[in-house]
């Protein structure tokens, strides 16, 4: 039948123009990581477990250590390659390779900043005059610090193995104070926007929006600043930014050799945007990673046979990293933390 033969070449025509596409993502030149910088891998190795100048340094009465002008590179390529081009998630670097896979196991990744370097950006309590009003100074609260275990990133921190808890049961799940956790999330689909431009959202997470912009600094102690989730400091939650890409192709058609091309001729523009994300209830929750990594994995817990490359791996698994925003939850995966390497938490079970 006419109509069966018509939708066999559609759906041809289809898959043809969708491998064009793969290979013109393929092919486009994306910007390494360390053309960021500058500043050599060792830089940016020890910038994202929370070292270098950029982290440590707070301005002076002098205007010397303006972070704004010892990171001017930042703000170079936010508006360039950041923002319109295509930037390489760093994989050579330890904290998004601290076990030689070059890859993240739960497809997700997060930072977590603990002090505040810059004053007159509206964001945390850093403020003049320099230095003093902006030393040991707050991000914006929007976590709870539950436990490092340091076996996750020994890679980066160069500590083999130990143990640091902020709570237990019966206590305060503040204890920490003030910290600043902000992440992203992308499918298994290696074409999917938010796995093409993840090394862009790495970029604008850490480096611009939290550091240039609002001067947020510092690791968790013991854990790296930034990493893939399964290797940072266990935490409540985190806030979300998903990418939106505007992109121009060109297509070609070689009449003689009967073959077509594709290019990706420039990225627009990338827009970042707070991500959209559903509640186990399938109700709306905003600017949040967990969320939005439920939306990614179509509310499916793991791969299933019908869809085995469309979902995200286990959320669940995730859950072991952010534990959630709900009370008691913090120290019950510190409970339950601890009783995993056989420590009895008095009060746990009560």
């Amino acid at each position: 039948d006419d109509t069966a033969d018509i939708a066999t070449d559609l759906t041809l025509n289809e898959t043809a123009v969708e491998e064009l596409c793969k290979g013109a993502y393929d092919a486009y030149n994306a910007m390494p990581f360390s053309d960021i910088s500058k500043n050599g891998e060792q830089f940016d190795n020890e910038y994202y477990a929370g070292g270098t100048n950029w982290n440590y340094e707070v301005e002076d009465q002098n205007g010397n250590n303006n972070l704004k002008s010892d990171a001017y590179r930042v703000k170079k390529v936010y508006d360039s390659d950041g923002q319109r081009g295509m930037i390489k998630l760093p994989v050579e670097i330890n904290s998004f390779n601290p076990d030689g896979k070059n890859t993240s196991d739960l497809n997700a990744a997060y930072c977590c900043w603990v002090q505040d370097r810059q004053a007159n950006d509206n964001n945390g309590n850093c403020k003049t005059p320099y230095p003093y009003g902006c030393t040991d100074k707050d991000p914006a609260d929007n976590a709870n610090l539950c436990y490092v275990d340091h076996d996750r990133s020994h890679g980066v921190q160069h500590v083999d193995s130990g143990i640091t808890v902020f709570g237990g049961p019966g206590q305060n799940e503040n204890l920490e104070g003030s910290i600043h956790c902000h992440g992203f999330a992308w499918t298994n689909d290696d074409y999917h926007v938010a796995n093409i431009y993840k090394g862009n959202d790495l970029f604008y997470v850490s480096m611009y929006d939290h550091m240039y912009q609002r001067g947020y600094v510092r690791n968790v102690p013991g854990s790296p600043m930034c990493a893939f989730a399964e290797n940072m400091a266990v935490v409540t939650r985190a806030d979300c930014t998903e990418i939106r890409a505007e992109e121009q192709f060109k297509f070609s058609w070689n009449a003689t050799a009967e073959q077509a091309t594709m290019e990706l001729v420039k990225v627009k523009k990338l827009h970042f945007n707070a991500c959209q994300g559903v509640d186990a209830d399938g109700n709306n929750r905003d600017n949040d990673l967990e969320a939005y990594y439920r939306k990614l994995s179509n509310g499916k817990l793991t791969p299933t046979p019908d869809d085995p490359d469309g979902a995200t791996p286990d959320l669940n698994e995730l859950r072991m990293s952010l534990v959630g925003k709900e009370e008691g939850n913090c120290n019950k995966a510190i409970a339950g933390f601890l009783e995993s390497k056989g420590i009895k938490v008095p009060g746990a079970d009560k």
